[in-house]
């Protein structure tokens, strides 16, 4: 059973998916907004808000409650190391550091969108834009990839942050 509770690759990936799930009105409000229906101002605005309430959906509820709602769905919980109590504030922006630092990027990305005339297509074809994905994947291959290879199965980030996710009974 000790090993049991680490063994948790399936569950959290389904959290993910939930999680994005959660998150399918903003991508929608953010089709429409994209779609000109409002003026620069507005659309870079709804950018820097939009990441904004992303990350503070996974700091907050993490440090809250060590759960997003896929967590609560999957029964998996974030937890310290130590595994005796909950994460800070702290340990839970350390989780999402690259989200966090990425910002800036975003804010560029809708600043771009609103007040250059770009689009996501001729964005895509930016070396700048595809140095970030290139950078993005290898993040989220690194972190599976972690996961995968140490006993509490721990992500780069869980390790940054002093965390591990464990089920729930």
């Amino acid at each position: 059973m000790y090993a049991n509770k680490y063994s948790n690759f399936w569950r959290r990936l389904f959290a993910v998916i939930i999680d994005g799930l959660v998150f399918l009105p903003l991508q929608w409000i953010d089709e429409y907004i994209l779609s000109g229906a409002i003026g620069s101002v507005g659309v870079f605005l709804w950018g820097v808000v939009s990441a904004i309430l992303g990350i503070s959906y996974y700091v907050v509820l993490h440090a809250k409650y060590g759960q997003t709602i896929g967590k609560m769905v999957m029964k998996v919980k974030v937890v310290d190391v130590s595994e005796s109590r909950n994460i800070t504030v702290k340990q839970s922006c350390m989780r999402d550091i690259v989200p966090i630092i990425m910002l800036p990027f975003t804010v560029y990305v809708y600043a771009q969108l609103a007040f250059f005339g770009k689009t996501w297509d001729s964005l895509d074809q930016g070396s700048v834009f595809i140095i970030v994905s290139l950078i993005m994947i290898s993040w989220v291959v690194l972190e599976s990839v972690s996961m995968l290879f140490n006993e509490k199965r721990r992500a780069v980030h869980d390790y940054i942050a002093g965390s591990v996710v464990v089920r729930q009974t």
